[in-house]
């Protein structure tokens, strides 16, 4: 059994509050400036911009971020994501992370 750090605790919690809101709610939390993302790298808009870039999605940024935490979320809840993984390393559909385990910079969308 892996004991979960205050860190991952504190990303699972966040993450189970984030996937109740709406697009315009996540939107509102986090870009209350504009250019504003969700502080997880594999919820960020570069990963955004990758999925896009490989046609994995047409949503805009926040649409796609709540669907992301939905999954997540219905993973959790059906015991279908590797607890042996730290939360931290978004084992959801993480864009940037290379079969290598090094990180690649998504390219910008013009």
């Amino acid at each position: 059994m892996t004991v979960k750090t205050t860190k991952e605790f504190a990303i699972n919690a966040r993450r189970t509050t984030d996937a109740q809101l709406s697009a315009e709610q996540l939107d509102d939390k986090y870009n209350p400036n504009g250019d504003g993302e969700h502080p997880e790298a594999c919820l960020s808009r570069a990963a955004w911009r990758f999925e896009v870039t490989q046609r994995n999605t047409i949503s805009g940024y926040w649409d796609w971020l709540r669907s992301q935490l939905q999954r997540w979320h219905v993973e959790q809840r059906l015991g279908m994501t590797n607890t042996q993984q730290p939360a931290e390393t978004c084992t959801h559909n993480n864009p940037i992370e290379t079969t290598t385990g090094k990180e690649q910079e998504a390219p910008k969308l013009r």
